[in-house]
């Protein structure tokens, strides 16, 4: 957590303050956070509050009011998924049954352990992210939704 506060959070607010007038380049800025350990560590804590930076906990269960991304981009990112392995174990279960031959008394057992899922789970993220990264409107329309906007 300490290295996306580093390589993410830090420069943004950074980049964003640069922006500002003079009179306002000292705003505190706020970072919205789910709760959860890895959020709450107190060296965590020291380098936000170090960088003028305000952590604020989502309670549990309103993340669809104060994390506009669950509502949209995440939504997205996880239907897309779904899809893929809908299509994957489908696929599976049409081609064993038309193996069969037309023998309704057997079963299509499809391999589900972690060795085989593993690089076939890693072509679907590969591929839902090629089919995500135009979709900045996506991420608009969480903040819409949210009514943050």
């Amino acid at each position: 957590m300490l290295r996306y506060v580093d390589k993410i959070i830090l420069p943004y607010v950074s980049s964003v303050r640069d922006s500002l007038p003079l009179s306002q380049c000292n705003q505190r800025a706020i970072a919205l956070f789910d709760i959860f350990k890895a959020t709450q560590s107190p060296t965590l804590l020291k380098k936000l509050k170090d960088n003028n930076i305000t952590p604020l906990f989502v309670p549990a269960s309103c993340t669809d009011r104060l994390q506009p991304l669950n509502l949209s981009v995440n939504f997205e990112y996880k239907q897309s998924l779904k899809g893929c392995f809908h299509d994957c174990y489908s696929n599976q279960v049409a081609k064993m049954l038309g193996d069969k031959d037309g023998d309704v008394t057997t079963v299509a057992n499809v391999d589900m352990k972690t060795s085989t899922l593993k690089p076939i789970h890693a072509e679907w993220l590969i591929s839902t992210h090629y089919k995500m990264e135009g979709r900045g409107d996506l991420i608009i329309a969480g903040f819409k939704k949210a009514g943050l906007v």
